[in-house]
């Protein structure tokens, strides 16, 4: 008998083994994917539990409640001020994303109606939380996923190609166009703050030749939203990793 909940802090040592063999599953598909030997999982898991825009489903299985897989979820605003100086700057309309961050299930209970209930979780918390869209990005050869979410109505919306170059320099050259050396760095407003490079530590420019900020979300009524600590929360771009074992963005109400 399976059963599903949400997942709390104590869960992180239970989850983090679970976490690692997602992440190692994922690395023998994707040569883009390398992982940190001696990495802290357990850490990781607790972090990803702190945060006010991440949710985590767990899937138990029989009378001992043994933790046999996971769905972790982010929900964010999107606003087009994240690009532009104002929201007339930007052509589309603002959205609330619901997203995946990681899923995965021990190969034995891999099964359509346990991984259903993870899915069916996430969807009644983007129902409860007004998501506009749930978009899903899914590896090619999870072909069993993709036959599970079309049955809960995701539609194909596109097709993505990657290729991946092994780079054994430690000096790379800095990623910084003519126009972005132009650039004059803004000082920002209370509250936002400039996107820079991780490897370079430049300002990121936007193809129209602004720097981009990250802003603080923001409710209803204009108010900052801040997590536990008092520290404002930013919609802060997340890369891919989501699994049945990957993805990152969810499905359309």
């Amino acid at each position: 008998m399976y059963h599903e909940r949400r997942a709390n802090l104590d869960d992180a040592e239970a989850i983090a083994p679970l976490w690692m063999a997602f992440l190692l599953a994922r690395s023998h598909h994707d040569p883009s994917i390398v992982l940190k030997p001696d990495f802290d999982y357990v850490f990781y898991v607790k972090q990803k539990l702190k945060s006010p825009s991440i949710y985590g489903f767990l899937l138990e299985y029989g009378e001992k409640k043994e933790i046999v897989g996971f769905l972790f979820t982010y929900v964010h605003d999107e606003t087009p001020t994240l690009d532009y100086e104002n929201v007339n700057d930007s052509p589309f309309l603002p959205r609330r994303i619901g997203g995946a961050i990681g899923m995965y299930v021990q190969q034995q209970h891999r099964k359509p109606e346990a991984i259903a209930l993870l899915i069916e979780s996430a969807i009644a918390l983007a129902k409860e939380l007004k998501i506009s869209d749930l978009d899903l990005l899914i590896s090619i050869e999870q072909t069993g996923v993709q036959k599970l979410l079309e049955r809960f109505g995701f539609k194909k919306a596109a097709i993505q190609y990657s290729q991946h170059y092994d780079i054994s320099e430690e000096h790379l050259p800095q990623l910084q166009t003519p126009t972005s050396q132009n650039i004059a760095v803004k000082i920002p407003t209370p509250g936002m703050i400039p996107l820079r490079d991780p490897k370079t530590q430049q300002p990121v420019i936007n193809p129209q030749g602004k720097q981009v900020f990250l802003h603080p979300v923001k409710n209803e009524l204009g108010e900052t939203l801040k997590s536990s600590n008092g520290l404002p929360v930013y919609s802060t771009p997340l890369r891919p990793e989501f699994d049945v074992s990957r993805s990152h963005k969810f499905l359309k109400n």
